[in-house]
C-alpha cells in the first residue's frame, strides 16, 4: 500500500470461530476499522465491503480506502461481523505503506527527472514509471553511466550515473 493515495483497498478475512472455515456471503454484516499510527480505532469509510470470490477467496472481502485513511506510518485493518460466531481480521492486520520515494530508496534507486528540483517533495507518477521501466527493460553499461534501453533496444529511455567519488549510488535521470 503507497502512503496518502488514494485507489487502494483494505482486505479483511472472516471466519466462523466454530468450524474455523472461511465464511462467504456475509458483506453485508461486516463493518472494517481503522486505526493510523496507533490511534483511535475508527470505522473505515468504505461501509460496503465487497466479496472477492465466494468460490475462489472464501472469506475475503476488500473495502475501498480513501486518500486519508491511507496518509500514516502503521494502518491496524480490522473488522467484525454483525454475525453470530463470525470473526474478521485484517489480512494483513498491520500495514506500513510507503510512499514512492521510499519504495525506489529500498531498491537502490533515486528518481532524478531533468526538471528534478532539490525541495519537490515526491516524484510523479510518470517519474516513477521511468524507475520501473527502467527496472524491466535492457540495460547498456560503461564505467559510471548505465542506459536504459526501450523495448526497441536502440533508443535510450534513461541514464544512471554512478557517483565514484562516495558510496556507490544510483541515480536515475530520465532523458
Amino acid at each position: 500500500m503507497f502512503k496518502n493515495v488514494a485507489g487502494q483497498k483494505f482486505r479483511l478475512f472472516a471466519f466462523d470461530s466454530a468450524t474455523g472455515l472461511p465464511y462467504p456471503g456475509d458483506a453485508g454484516q461486516i463493518t472494517g476499522y481503522l486505526s493510523k499510527d496507533y490511534g483511535a480505532v475508527t470505522a473505515i469509510t468504505d461501509t460496503s465491503p465487497t466479496e472477492e470470490s465466494a468460490t475462489n477467496a472464501k472469506g475475503f472481502y476488500l473495502l475501498d480506502a480513501t486518500q486519508a485513511e491511507s496518509n500514516a506510518d502503521s494502518l491496524m485493518v480490522s473488522g467484525k461481523s454483525s454475525t453470530s460466531g463470525i470473526v474478521v481480521v485484517g489480512a494483513p492486520a498491520i500495514i506500513y505503506p510507503r510512499s514512492f520515494s521510499e519504495i525506489a530508496a529500498a531498491i537502490g534507486l533515486r528518481v532524478l527527472p531533468e526538471s528534478y528540483a532539490a525541495d519537490e517533495a515526491e516524484p510523479t507518477l510518470d517519474q516513477m514509471l521511468y524507475m520501473i521501466y527502467g527496472l524491466l527493460a535492457n540495460f547498456e553499461f560503461d564505467t559510471i553511466t548505465r542506459r536504459v534501453k526501450k523495448l526497441d533496444k536502440t533508443t535510450t529511455a534513461a541514464t544512471f550515473e554512478l557517483d565514484s567519488t562516495t558510496a556507490p549510488t544510483k541515480q536515475l535521470r530520465a532523458t
